[in-house]
């Protein structure tokens, strides 16, 4: 469970918790006004009670806000049985107090987390066994000769208020678990946003790192790929970099690959392509994989694919050029781009990664290989889509690392920069 959710959970306890305490605190003022009213030979003894509880219950509250929460919700739970404990004697008939022992085992089941289950089991039970004594004396089910042996200092209610006191009662309690009520789906809808919200963040992490028709099934017995014709693929490569590193601070290393790398996808977006992954001080890129799901429209041509990827290329080498001097780092680019079909998708089980596989890619990664420094080197079907756009120059043939000779070439400038 993640951090936010946790704090997530835990303030949601906390307004509860308090909610749950200024409500008792409410009743157990209602039922001292009560009995200061009616005037009974035990209305002092009701009054203190009560008085002494509504301070414990202050008590807690005051140590929820201070996120002591174990301890609040001890005292709460302590008190509040406590105190209907006395009232029920003190009261000495059927009010209907006793009831409000069933809303503690309510209100319990949400002041436990749900890691503390076993915790639960014990301020339930008592509620639960209170409860039950309490309705057997009052239903007259078991001997009270106990119950009457401790309430004989107390002479009974008169007939004529029973009614009142049982309806004011009854209201409370209609009241109270109102409140409750409608607080608790306050919350629960409160967090079901909070978790959608959270939902939307990891998926939208998500789909950073995986298109959108690409889903994950751990069940998929096959691999999750799909086919693209007309792809256009560019590898990208720091010369130099390893020097740099054993010279400086892993920081300082870092620290230039990320300013690296966060330039080039500025350019990578800009021209409509994505970032496949890095590897190391290398850079991988591709445009036209059909990745951004069925619109029903029909996306750019592999000829404008190719245009944009090698003006991005361009502006890349740039845009390298102007951090490595602002960086004291004496490296060069290389960069590679072939065209062609490829194969993308999510392979494997563990640590789900979109990747590209085919002969364009090795190409593309060859041709990076076997660039000069600060070159944009691209192969021959590249540059015949590219030519109406961008100026190159025949490389000649060059032997590419298991790849038959190839005709290459190398993108000189663009042609409206000449005119």
């Amino acid at each position: 469970m993640s951090a936010q959710m946790i704090a997530t959970l835990k303030t949601t306890r906390q307004h509860l918790h308090s909610v749950v305490t200024l409500l008792v605190c409410v009743g157990v003022g209602c039922q001292i006004l009560l009995a200061l009213i009616i005037q009974p030979p035990y209305s002092v003894a009701i009054a203190l009670s009560g008085v002494a509880h509504m301070l414990m219950f202050g008590s807690a509250l005051l140590l929820v806000h201070r996120e002591a929460l174990r301890i609040a919700r001890r005292i709460t739970l302590v008190s509040y049985l406590t105190y209907l404990t006395s009232v029920c004697i003190l009261w000495q008939s059927n009010y209907h107090t006793h009831w409000f022992m069933l809303l503690g085992v309510f209100i319990a089941c949400y002041l436990y987390a749900g890691d503390t289950t076993k915790r639960l089991i014990v301020p339930v039970s008592a509620y639960v066994a209170a409860f039950v004594v309490f309705e057997l004396l009052y239903t007259g089910w078991v001997p009270a000769s106990l119950y009457s042996m401790l309430l004989s200092a107390w002479p009974p209610i008169h007939s004529h208020v029973k009614p009142f006191v049982s309806f004011s009662n009854a209201l409370l309690l209609l009241i109270t678990c109102t409140s409750v009520a409608f607080s608790v789906r306050h919350l629960i809808t409160l967090r079901w946003k909070q978790l959608n919200a959270l939902h939307q963040q990891s998926y939208g992490v998500l789909r950073q790192i995986l298109p959108a028709n690409i889903h994950l099934n751990d069940t998929r017995s096959t691999p999750e790929t799909i086919q693209c014709p007309q792809a256009v693929v560019m590898f990208i490569d720091m010369s130099g970099y390893s020097t740099f590193a054993a010279k400086h601070s892993p920081v300082q290393s870092m620290q230039l690959l990320h300013d690296c790398f966060c330039a080039f996808d500025d350019e990578i977006v800009q021209a409509g392509a994505e970032r496949i992954k890095t590897n190391g001080d290398q850079y991988i890129a591709a445009i036209g994989l059909n990745t951004k799901g069925s619109t029903g429209a029909p996306g750019p041509s592999v000829q404008a694919n190719a245009i944009a990827l090698c003006r991005a290329a361009l502006s890349i080498v740039d845009a390298f050029g102007q951090i490595a001097h602002n960086s004291g780092f004496d490296s060069s680019l290389r960069i590679g781009i072939a065209c062609g079909s490829v194969s993308a998708g999510v392979i494997g089980k563990l640590r789900p990664h979109w990747d590209i596989w085919g002969v364009s890619v090795i190409r593309a990664a060859r041709l990076e290989q076997t660039c000069p420094h600060n070159q944009v080197h691209i192969c021959a079907n590249t540059a015949a889509l590219i030519t109406l756009e961008i100026a190159v120059k025949n490389h000649g043939k060059i032997p590419l690392k298991g790849l038959p000779l190839t005709t290459s070439y190398l993108i000189r400038r663009h042609i409206a920069d000449t005119q």
